[in-house]
């Protein structure tokens, strides 16, 4: 093998490892917030950490679960609704995720994220031009990935 093969080959070595890396240090971090909650089962903000090491590591019904528990705890937590529909976004359910990003809008009618994901489940849905409507908001509101969409 040449060296740039070498290298080639140590550096899919090296994302793999990595990778693998992260998914220990992701367990790790589900640990500590277990304990988190056990110690203090309202906090709120350790469910939704722990939902996001959950959906990173495509866990994502479990994701839901803690997000479910975020938003009994904090009902008016946007970050947790567009999350919720980015997980269920994720497993294909575009119509709970329409649902889950609706209700952060109605919370933040400025989350030009929530309306960019929006867009994407009705385009998932073959809702065009309600796809278009929501990147063109979510443009106006200063969010580039839409803006990129459009052109």
């Amino acid at each position: 093998m040449d060296r740039a093969g070498m290298r080639r080959t140590r550096a899919a070595a090296n994302g793999v490892q990595g990778i693998a890396e992260n998914a220990k240090k992701r367990k790790t971090a589900i640990e500590d917030l277990d304990r988190a909650i056990h110690f203090n089962p309202t906090d709120a903000f350790a469910y939704f950490n722990r939902a996001n090491q959950y959906t990173k590591l495509g866990q994502y019904h479990r994701a839901i679960e803690d997000l479910d528990q975020v938003l009994r705890l904090a009902p008016s937590f946007t970050s947790a609704y567009t999350n919720r529909g980015n997980n269920n976004f994720e497993l294909e359910n575009f119509q709970r995720a329409i649902e889950n990003y609706n209700q952060a809008i109605r919370l933040d009618p400025n989350a030009a994220k929530s309306y960019y994901n929006r867009g994407s489940a009705y385009n998932a849905i073959g809702q065009s031009q309600r796809a278009i409507q929501d990147w063109r908001k979510a443009c106006e509101l200063g969010y580039p990935p839409a803006c990129g969409l459009l052109k």
